[in-house]
């Protein structure tokens, strides 16, 4: 009996380096949504306020930045897990975050990157 909130954020709100710049600054919605987030978490009692921030997910939304192949080739090299991120990926913590599974997780940005953020 408890509400949810799941939103998607952004690993390169948190990391300008490796060529994230150039996308973090086409979508500034991702600072907003951070912001909501922040303010849901700090008001919410029976609300569990989570966020999913993906590495690199090659969609078509990633077509549009010119340093495309840079972004995927040093996600790739780098990515501990080997591959990168797949849109199944981050529906997979979507649902578990949608779950009774994760009602004690609160207030967290759960990062899907294959380990990335840990050795860029």
């Amino acid at each position: 009996n408890h509400a949810m909130y799941v939103d998607k954020s952004s690993f390169a709100g948190m990391d300008r380096s490796n060529g994230f710049g150039e996308l973090l600054d086409s979508i500034p919605s991702k600072i907003t949504i951070s912001e909501f987030e922040k303010k849901l978490r700090a008001f919410a009692k029976k609300i569990n306020v989570n966020a999913i921030s993906a590495g690199v997910v090659d969609t078509d939304a990633l077509k549009h930045f010119s340093n495309r192949d840079q972004l995927i080739s040093n996600s790739q090299q780098k990515t501990p897990a080997g591959r990168l991120v797949e849109p199944k990926d981050v529906a997979k913590v979507a649902l578990f975050l949608c779950s009774d599974l994760s009602e004690m997780i609160h207030g967290q940005t759960i990062i899907i990157d294959g380990g990335y953020s840990i050795v860029a």
